[in-house]
Parts: structure tokens; sequence; C-alpha cells
């Protein structure tokens, strides 16, 4: 799979080492695209905007559609944007983290998933996803978001 950037300065970028598009063996760019790629309004339709009008959803939801798949909309991207930076909110965060990353459960791709969440400031979450493969191995994926 492409390794898509998330930085500060760069997000679902296309990281190029040397010339050449990275692959990435992990499941980086799925969780990076199911938690910040989508349609945070959950909207997506069928219908695309005229040329010149910016789509807010993501690319891919259009082929997603047309094969008849479920449609990223980043419920996590969605919650962050509306609730505070507290430790009230991570049942909520969770909440949305597990719902955008169940399709990874369903498909069989992952057993099962755990998320743990550290306030680095008032503008600053990072989020820790460890996700285990059905034959028992974990990976674990950070995330570190920040408000605009």
């Amino acid at each position: 799979m492409i390794k898509l950037a998330f930085t500060d300065t760069r997000f679902g970028e296309l990281c190029i080492d040397t010339g050449k598009i990275e692959n990435d063996d992990t499941l980086w760019t799925p969780i990076l695209l199911s938690l910040f790629g989508g349609n945070i309004e959950a909207d997506s339709g069928q219908d695309r905007q005229p040329i010149g009008v910016e789509n807010k959803d993501w690319f891919g939801n259009l082929y997603l559609a047309g094969i008849g798949s479920e449609k990223f909309n980043s419920s996590f991207e969605r919650v962050l944007t509306s609730t505070p930076f507290t430790s009230a909110g991570f049942a909520e965060y969770e909440r949305a983290v597990l719902a955008d990353l169940d399709w990874l459960v369903r498909a069989k791709i992952l057993g099962s998933i755990e998320v743990t969440f550290s306030i680095k400031s008032a503008i600053q979450i990072e989020t820790t996803i460890t996700a285990e493969k059905p034959n028992g191995l974990p990976s674990t994926y950070q995330f570190l978001w920040r408000k605009r």
C-alpha cells in the first residue's frame, strides 16, 4: 500500500524517498484514512461538486460508493473538532475511533483494537492505537492531532 504523510505540515500527501513513492506493509494508510481522511459531515453522496468546487470528503469515497462499499466518514475527526480536549472527552474519542476502525475488525483484517489518548497541550492530543491482527501480533500507530 502507498504510504501517506501525517505531520504538522503535510497531510495525506504521498511519501517520496529518493524520487520513489514509498510503500508501507502496515495498516498505517487505512487507519489514517479511516480516522482523518473522510467526510466529517458524514454526508458523502454519489453526487460530486461542479468543476472548481472542492468536495469535502476523501476522493476515494466516490469509488467506494460505486462498488457498494462503506465510505470513510471520519467520526473521530468530527469529534476532535467539536469536543474540548479533556479527559472527560476520552470516552467520546474512543467511541469514534472504534467506530471508524470497525470495518477492519468486520473484514477480519484485525482481531481487536485498543486506543489511548494523551493531551499534549490545549490544542494537541496524541492518539495511540494498538491493533492486534487475528494471529495475535500487535502493531502500534500514533497520531498527534492539532486543532487549527
